[in-house]
């Protein structure tokens, strides 16, 4: 008699602890899933043709014209922004540089991580930069392990 209420006892157990492991699991593969799906998307879906609250409007020739609102709003500031036909803006790099450019907001372009990151960052040629050991710790005799001098010719910003 003892036995079989063990192995009951041990069956309803092991049931309990396979439910429990398995209500666990759901929501967790759930949530994996869903993580490992949203990272492939890549946003905007969609960009748009013109900057954002830009203007859009067909030519005669059928081209696409983008041109600022009546309320010059995201404009970057710059009033006298010219309208642009989209053709003369052919890639998302080219927009990215004319959304630059002018101060403007482009959903899809402007926030593009991957247009961000080819940014190219003009090297700093202040007179500080260009005058080299002047403006170091090494010239006052003080010698650094750690920090190293402003040469140009040691940090090769030219590509020489």
């Amino acid at each position: 008699m003892e036995t079989t209420n063990i192995k009951l006892n041990f069956r309803k157990t092991l049931l309990l602890v396979a439910a429990i492991i398995f209500l666990f699991l759901i929501p967790i593969t759930t949530i994996l899933i869903l993580r490992a799906t949203n990272k492939k998307q890549i946003w905007v879906p969609m960009t748009s043709q013109c900057p954002d609250y830009w203007k859009i409007s067909k030519t005669k020739e059928g081209y696409a014209k983008c041109s600022p609102n009546i309320h010059k709003s995201n404009t970057g500031g710059n009033r006298n922004i010219n309208p642009f036909f989209t053709y003369q803006l052919p890639t998302k790099k080219t927009k990215y540089d004319y959304a630059l450019k002018n101060g403007l907001m482009w959903d899809g372009i402007t926030n593009n991580s991957q247009l961000v990151s080819q940014q190219i960052v003009e090297p700093d040629r202040k007179i500080g930069m260009l005058l080299g050991n002047m403006f170091t710790l090494e010239s006052s005799g003080y010698r650094s392990t750690t920090r190293q001098t402003q040469d140009p010719n040691y940090l090769n910003i030219w590509g020489d």
